[in-house]
């Protein structure tokens, strides 16, 4: 279709981005509850992770998006959106004729999940090829519930010319993350990270204005969980851990770090974080209380 133009979308598309993914998540029927700033964030996130976004564009109308990832032996396309008025036009199939084209390597599959409701979804990719290869079943016993909210920080210190990254493995889990806990009545999100810290870690800390994250999974109980994580510089590296709370504690430079972390969307705020660090150098900064 000589009328498409394909181009790349960087991270400052976040929010554009998301609100074309609510209009998906609509189309489709997904049980996906997100709220637009939500889905930002959660867009914003995937892209410093290391997906890749490119925008549709027709007679200089945004026309829909693709969101994807290079992995090995394959290529996952997690969105692949178009708009409602540009449908039926052919112009989802020429974006995809491109991305193979210029994009994506002969040599490896492509893969997507499709809801099994969305059935003009299912016809279209059969139509460029598609056939399907597993089915995910879902089985879910949870009732509606609160959003439990956890507070914390992303923290470092510096050693030897480099900043180096507080990592601790949660007890209760087993999971390697950033100091947090629960948000008690009447606290601030940052008042809840200060104690946590304090708590978990016996630091001290010093937090660093405008840098605010939030990252969202479930619970092994099902239960929808909302991290809010600050970014804070410690001048000791003497951790006195929270026995019952934190099995272990490790300072990590930033490549380290990245690898033992747990969790995907924890990796891409720790990425957010090391760029601010970097930028904000080792200079005395002021104490937030």
């Amino acid at each position: 279709m000589n009328d498409l133009v394909v181009l790349p979308a960087r991270e400052e598309s976040a929010s554009a981005l998301a609100e074309m993914n609510a209009q998906l998540i609509r189309d489709e029927g997904s049980r996906n509850r997100m709220t637009l700033e939500q889905l930002t964030t959660r867009m914003r996130n995937f892209l410093r992770a290391g997906y890749i976004a490119y925008v549709f564009r027709v007679r200089d109308q945004i026309a829909g998006y693709v969101l994807y990832r290079h992995e090995p032996h394959r290529v996952f396309v997690r969105h692949f959106f178009i708009r409602k008025e540009f449908r039926k036009k052919g112009i989802g199939s020429a974006a995809f004729e491109h991305l193979l084209e210029s994009h994506w390597a002969s040599d490896v599959a492509v893969e997507l999940d499709v809801i099994s409701a969305n059935r003009s979804a299912r016809e279209f990719w059969r139509s460029l090829g598609f056939e399907e290869y597993a089915v995910r079943l879902t089985f879910s016993t949870a009732k509606k519930q609160k959003t439990v909210k956890s507070c914390g920080a992303v923290v470092y210190t510096w050693g030897g010319g480099s900043p180096r990254y507080l990592l601790v493995k949660h007890r209760k889990n087993g999971h390697w993350g950033f100091p947090k806990g629960h948000i008690a009545d009447g606290e601030s999100e940052l008042e809840t990270a200060r104690r946590e810290i304090a708590e978990e870690t016996g630091l001290d800390v010093t937090f660093i204005e405008n840098f605010h994250e939030m990252m969202y999974y479930l619970t092994p109980k099902s239960r929808r969980k909302e991290v809010v994580l600050f970014l804070a510089r410690s001048r000791s590296r003497r951790v006195q851990r929270q026995r019952d709370e934190i099995l272990a504690s490790r300072w990590l430079k930033f490549d380290a770090a990245l690898e033992s972390l747990t969790h995907e969307n924890a990796r891409a705020i720790l990425v957010a974080a090391h760029r601010r660090v970097l930028d904000t150098g080792r200079r005395v900064l002021p104490r937030r209380r």
